[in-house]
């Protein structure tokens, strides 16, 4: 996603870094990022929590923020909204566990992923 901002921006892959140490860079810094933006910007500790803990479900409190974000990621990596090569079971799974975390079904994540290229800026 960084990379086609950049490219969006009308700069190539940036100059001083390769691609690949690029992806890497951002899969291991975006949720600290993430988590260090939400706290400067005081957002609810629900927002920070979402964003640190969202790397797995939270089988204690099912329908938390953290683990809606966390199927919205799987959603999204099996929509091709990922940096590098995805294991399509395991998002599966993911998506199949969130669902039942959250209580929903086939319908709501077709409703949800119907056209979002589309409803997505630039997408």
């Amino acid at each position: 996603m960084m990379l086609e901002i950049d490219r969006k921006l009308g700069r190539a892959t940036p100059g001083w870094i390769d691609v690949n140490a690029w992806t890497k860079i951002i899969e291991g810094s975006h949720r600290k990022v993430g988590v260090a933006v939400a706290a400067e910007w005081k957002l609810p500790e629900s927002i920070t929590a979402a964003i640190r803990d969202c790397s797995d479900y939270d089988g204690a409190d099912r329908t938390s923020v953290g683990n809606v974000v966390r199927l919205a990621n799987a959603l999204a990596k099996r929509e091709g909204y990922t940096t590098g090569p995805v294991d399509t079971a395991d998002i599966e799974a993911m998506i199949m566990v969130g669902m039942s975390m959250l209580g929903g079904d086939n319908s709501v994540v077709e409703r949800l992923v119907t056209n979002v290229r589309g409803r997505i800026p630039g997408g």
